[in-house]
């Protein structure tokens, strides 16, 4: 399985789509699935460029961000496929990230869930976060989250880092907090 992270593009349009047909069927709460709910099935090419490449491009930049978002880098997940996903790497650390998002968000189409997709392209996504000079990233996830935790878990053995002490808000269920460095060990 060939996986690789790329900036968005329009040659990933109809893998992108067809992406998005799939979130949409879902009957998800999770955010990372609704955030794809937005998105028009019918898009030609300049409404793609205007609605989902631009504005994530812009976010690179810090340009076009609600009120407390950060700028942010999202990188898409690419098989032989197309669009298969997304990991975005979080620029710095507001003070709600410190507690309830971390550095590193991601999202994988349904059908290739539980197949090394978030495996693969958080390793990478590592690798972008040691070239902005950032030494450790934050991830978060929530207590009950066996898959995210696996993963955060197995980058931490291999990269090295610790577990911080977890957030708990009232009538919420603890997030988990873990430091993880992004440059593997020797």
């Amino acid at each position: 399985m060939d996986i690789q992270i790329e900036l968005p593009s329009l040659k990933y349009k109809d893998s992108f789509l067809k992406a998005v047909q799939e979130f949409q069927q879902l009957e998800s709460h999770r955010s990372e699935d609704r955030e794809y709910d937005e998105y028009p099935l019918n898009m030609t090419d300049n409404d793609f460029e205007n609605l989902v490449i631009r504005p994530k491009l812009d976010a690179i930049k810090g340009l076009g961000l609600p009120q407390g978002y950060v700028p942010c880098t999202e990188f898409w997940i690419i098989d032989n496929d197309g669009f298969s996903g997304r990991v975005s790497l979080r620029h710095f650390l507001s003070d709600y990230l410190k507690n309830q998002g971390g550095h590193i968000g991601y999202a994988v189409c349904p059908s290739k869930r539980q197949k090394g997709y978030v495996k693969t392209a958080f390793r990478l996504v590592l690798k972008e976060a040691a070239k902005m000079g950032i030494r450790q990233v934050l991830m978060t996830c929530d207590e009950d989250n066996v898959g995210s935790k696996k993963t955060i878990t197995g980058a931490l053995k291999e990269f090295g880092g610790y577990e911080d002490v977890p957030y708990e808000a009232t009538g919420q269920m603890p997030i988990l907090r873990y430091w993880i460095n992004t440059k593997q060990r020797d």
